[in-house]
């Protein structure tokens, strides 16, 4: 479909499924997309000046490149993002700075806001594979460059892509590029990156939640000295299905104003608050944080009126 505007917007996933089956592969992982992203910020102020821009994210399936702007030039810079992670090698001086840098912001996590450290907290335990800071830190203050060295090709070694092309571009330009990305990853000589069988490939799994059944955790913050407490109400909702999340995003719009309103403006308790919808790997669910930044709460039970009152202005039929 043609909009007018000669520009494109192209996602690309990289499913690895070895990026995170151990602590000790998902700080390898995520020190490979830092040092990647290290390693382009020489085509950064080339491809702003032509209108284009990129970035590489981390994912809980391997990583994810981005790419948008005119579609001149689109290809080149593309290309030389593929040819950077098919050549990708480990610079021991980059290494240690990426490295200090990662363990110093896994440090930090500590003094984090308490709402924070409970998104967090729910994330450790919904989700498969999500490995605790404490061990991802010990993993990565024993990792060296030789070690990320020889982990690069493994985890690439096993990786299937999905592609998204959007915007001013015919059916045959995007099938065009996707086989371009594809010859540059997969038949690229020496290069390390072999396609995976269907059977192989990652199923996205989250903890499913009974029904009508009410679950609490509690856990002291990793900052001891700050007093501040968090509450995240979290609402199990439903699977992906477009009718339902139509309903979920216009229940979000609604109730996201009272919600302010009440513990903001009436009640006046000084809270940080908002609604939010939280996606979970393939489950789409409905968040309700509070943290307490003038009230101190040093402890709370999970009858507390402002937990059951938060609850009660929540319960809703999603059908």
């Amino acid at each position: 479909m043609l909009f007018f505007t000669p520009k494109v917007y192209i996602i690309i996933d990289f499913h690895c499924p070895l990026s995170s089956h151990s602590p000790e592969a998902a700080v390898s992982t995520s020190l490979f997309v830092d040092l990647l992203v290290d390693y382009l910020n020489a085509y950064a102020y080339d491809a702003q000046i032509a209108g284009l821009f990129y970035s590489i994210y981390l994912t809980s399936t391997g990583f994810q490149v981005c790419v948008g702007g005119y579609n001149d030039k689109m290809r080149v810079l593309l290309h030389a993002i593929m040819k950077q992670i098919v050549n990708f090698v480990v610079k021991p001086n980059r290494f240690s700075a990426l490295k200090e840098t990662s363990v110093k912001d896994y440090q930090n996590f500590n003094f984090s806001q308490p709402y924070s450290q409970a998104s967090y907290y729910l994330s450790l335990i919904l989700e498969e594979k999500k490995w605790p800071l404490v061990e991802k830190l010990q993993a990565l203050s024993k990792l060296e460059s030789d070690s990320l060295a020889k982990f690069v090709p493994h985890l690439l070694s096993k990786t299937y892509l999905e592609c998204y092309i959007q915007g001013n571009i015919e059916p045959g330009e995007a099938e065009s590029i996707v086989q371009e990305i594809e010859d540059t990853i997969f038949n690229t000589p020496n290069s390390v990156f072999k396609p995976m069988s269907p059977s192989q490939y990652l199923v996205k799994r989250v903890i499913m939640l009974e029904k009508e059944i009410k679950c609490c955790y509690q856990i002291e913050g990793l900052n001891q000295k700050n007093e501040n407490s968090s509450v995240v109400q979290y609402i199990q909702v439903h699977q992906d299905d477009a009718l339902s999340n139509i309903k979920l995003e216009l229940f979000s719009l609604i109730s996201s104003q009272p919600a302010f309103n009440q513990l903001r403006t009436v009640e006046q308790l000084g809270y940080i608050t908002y609604l939010s919808l939280r996606y979970v790997l393939s489950r789409e669910t409905h968040t309700f944080c509070l943290h307490c930044s003038f009230i101190i709460l040093t402890y709370f039970d999970p009858s507390d009126p402002i937990v059951e009152s938060g609850h009660s202005r929540l319960s809703f039929n999603p059908q």
